[in-house]
């Protein structure tokens, strides 16, 4: 039952809208075939139609989970019905003191102008979620100006030229409610704080709505009894009835994520096409249409040229943060694979080149060296001198070995070397420039620092895995430290 309740709560309002727009069309149908009743009913229902909006958008306001926004949206909202009211009241009373005279008099058009500028002025007012700068400023002016000057030349060529009198001003009303159908549509688009997007996108087709039906009033110019007003507020406003009912529904919901737009706009290129087909309908013989094809496909032409621009920039931020991202992407995978205080491969890259050698089934040979002293130097002289004397040892033992050869801090002060085919045949020069390289001590803030180190030696073996050959190089470099430090050893089977 409460269920129930709840559904009559939001349909109800709906349904006496929906009924009222139904009675002014169909009392407008049937005076369009002869004179069937007195005049004045037929204005009868707009001002309901608007009463109950009235209450609609009274109870929206009040509901929970309305923002200050939106409140302050639909407050603009029913200031413009009064005057719309006020606008509706003054046309029935010209159409029907005066039925020989076309409705719209300069106090109806000056009202309904009013009604138009509060809701402009409300839709600017709403916050964007999306904020619309830069050349996408100018695209928005360049598409409302589409707009307007495409339903301002068919207006004129298929509704207002053959009409005097109110054909102006009415057609001025059209165009300018186009252009607010417009700030609905680009609202929705970057999204408004304090009123739903869809709703947005509803109220942005009752303007339209209106706009069209309002474009009917030349048409029945002959019938000065029968006013267009009548019809397109009534259904106008139960559309948007429609619309104050789904907001107040979805009030305090989620939004759900917005899908993607598309890449490009089609309203500049179907206004192109609209007009063109209008220049050849013409044959070229009204200049009114050739101004305005002119003008439209300069506007089209300064629009892409914007379009191109934003691509470009958009192409050239792309690449950059591409570069940014090879960058850290290189940058990641060298701190993987490099010890960052010496800035030689680290364990795992060495284990690595290690196992690749073996697949290979080439001469190698690998050498662990460490430190003699090393952790004297750091609780005398600190850290920071113990790090430059490891810094210095590898850059020496860089320059000690072939371009082939891999260089490795494994940890602390222990190093290792992945001598190559070339290198492992004369591995006792290589041993010799190593001790040549470390011959000289390392001066670093002042402190002079000899450079000990224990080298052990221990060739590939086919068969061997990489456990077995980091072993025996490890126990050579010990027995190098057992010989008297300072010195090196190859890997003899008696060792073990």
């Amino acid at each position: 039952m409460r269920y129930l309740s709840q559904r009559a709560d939001y349909v109800l309002p709906a349904a006496v809208s929906g009924v009222l727009a139904s009675l002014s069309v169909l009392w407008f149908l049937a005076n369009a075939v002869a004179p069937w009743g007195p005049g004045w009913v037929g204005w009868v229902f707009a001002p309901l139609v608007i009463a109950v909006n009235e209450a609609q958008m009274v109870r929206l306001m009040r509901t929970p989970g309305m923002s200050p926004e939106g409140r302050r949206f639909w407050r603009h909202l029913v200031i413009a019905q009064v005057l719309l009211v006020a606008a509706t009241m003054v046309t029935a009373w010209d159409t029907l003191t005066n039925p020989r005279a076309v409705a719209l008099t300069e106090p109806a058009l000056a009202l309904n102008g009013l009604v138009i500028l509060v809701v402009l002025w409300g839709l600017l007012r709403l916050p964007a979620r999306d904020l619309i700068r830069g050349t996408a400023v100018v695209r928005f002016g360049l598409d409302a100006a589409v707009v307007v000057l495409t339903v301002g030349l068919l207006g004129w060529h298929l509704l207002f030229r053959f009409h005097d009198g109110v054909a102006g001003p009415a057609f001025g009303l059209v165009l300018f409610a186009c252009a607010a159908a417009l700030a609905f549509a680009k609202l929705a688009i970057a999204g408004a704080g304090g009123i739903n997007r869809r709703t947005l996108y509803h109220l942005g087709a009752c303007v339209v709505i209106a706009a069209l039906v309002g474009g009917l009033l030349p048409q029945v110019a002959a019938r000065p009894d029968l006013n267009a007003i009548a019809v397109s507020v009534p259904v106008t406003f139960f559309l948007f009835g429609l619309a104050i009912e789904r907001e107040r529904s979805v009030l305090g919901r989620v939004s759900p994520p917005r899908r993607a737009s598309r890449p490009f706009s089609v309203t500049p290129y179907l206004a192109v096409a609209a007009t063109d087909g209008l220049l050849l309908y013409t044959r070229g013989n009204s200049m009114a249409v050739i101004v305005v094809a002119v003008a439209l496909t300069a506007i089209v032409v300064i629009r892409q040229i914007l379009v191109l621009h934003d691509n470009s920039r958009l192409l050239r931020e792309r690449d950059a943060s591409l570069a940014e991202v090879r960058e850290a992407q290189l940058l990641l995978a060298h701190q993987a694979n490099h010890d960052a205080l010496t800035g030689l491969v680290n364990r795992r890259f060495f284990e690595a080149r290690l196992a690749a050698a073996l697949v290979s089934a080439e001469p190698f040979a690998v050498a662990l060296i460490d430190l003699d002293n090393f952790k004297g130097v750091n609780d005398r002289l600190g850290h920071h001198v113990g790090d430059g004397l490891l810094v210095t040892v590898g850059q020496r033992l860089l320059s000690s070995v072939g371009d082939g050869d891999v260089v490795a801090r494994l940890g602390g002060d222990e190093f290792a070397l992945l001598l190559g085919a070339e290198s492992a045949a004369e591995a006792g020069l290589v041993l010799d420039r190593l001790n040549t390289a470390m011959a000289s001590p390392v001066v670093i803030d002042g402190n002079e620092l000899p450079v000990g180190c224990s080298v052990g030696l221990a060739d590939g073996v086919v068969g061997a895995g990489a456990v077995e050959i980091l072993r025996r190089a490890d126990v050579a470099m010990y027995a190098a430290k057992a010989a008297g430090k300072g010195r090196s050893a190859r890997y003899e089977p008696a060792m073990a």
